[in-house]
């Protein structure tokens, strides 16, 4: 069974101390838009408490909290929300993950060609004036 942990690191020079999480003790998760308000519900109440939680919330969610958005709601792969809920965290110094300035991902390619991005970039546009 694999180990699920996050990790919340301030690599600044001077930045807060880390914040290792491990073995949660629930998770709150949510695949489907009708499913996010009540996961943030259940969050609200897991930190009144007293649970550490710790998570992400993909950017699609956002289309559960306006009514405006839901027929034309893209969802992708994977959850749009998922916490887990901690007791507590393990302090972690900063310092033992290395220096960020030497971090490097690889070269950036793009997944589209241009034309593609352009047209796809406009339908955007034209739904924020909208």
């Amino acid at each position: 069974m694999e180990e699920k942990f996050i990790l919340f690191d301030d690599a600044r020079e001077g930045g807060g101390q880390g914040r290792l999480y491990r073995r949660p003790v629930g998770e709150i998760v949510a695949w489907a838009l009708e499913e996010v308000r009540p996961a943030l519900e259940a969050l609200r109440t897991a930190t009144h408490g007293g649970r550490h939680v710790a998570g992400f919330i993909g950017y699609e969610a956002g289309q559960a909290l306006d009514p405006a958005l839901i027929a034309d709601a893209r969802v992708g792969e994977g959850p749009l929300l998922w916490f887990g809920l901690f007791e507590g965290y393990e302090a972690v110094a900063s310092s033992s993950f290395g220096d960020p300035a030497g971090a490097f991902a690889g070269p950036v390619a793009p997944r589209t060609d241009q034309a593609t991005y352009l047209a796809a970039a406009k339908v955007v546009r034209e739904g924020l004036f909208a």
